[in-house]
């Protein structure tokens, strides 16, 4: 991006690196006026918002899960819980782990 900024030309910089003009292109307008120090911040920040967005799919998955289990529960369909040891769930272990949200659907 330097040597673009630099006034080398566009063709050159690309076939000097083996990459396309689109890519260039691409980098510009995300990279474009920034300094080392701001690249590197803006990638951890992304690192970090891809972290947070897998951590909340599997939060979502797993209260998705639970509540699935709780609605076949209470709709009197027998269930083997995935991470209850493959044990079928009964009414203790129900209330056990749902507590008072079981009381509301009974």
């Amino acid at each position: 991006l330097r040597q673009a900024e630099g006034g080398v030309p566009v063709a050159e910089l690309c076939r000097e690196h083996g990459m396309s003009s689109a890519s260039l292109y691409k980098w510009r307008a995300k990279y474009g006026g920034m300094d080392a120090s701001l690249i590197s911040q803006m990638k951890a920040i992304e690192d970090e918002n891809r972290r947070l967005k897998r951590m909340y799919a599997d939060l979502s998955m797993r209260a998705i899960e639970r509540e699935s289990i709780l609605l076949m529960l209470c709709a009197g369909i027998s269930v083997i819980a995935p991470n209850w040891n493959h044990e079928k769930v009964t009414s203790s272990a129900l209330d056990a782990t749902f507590g008072a949200a079981i009381q509301f659907f009974r």
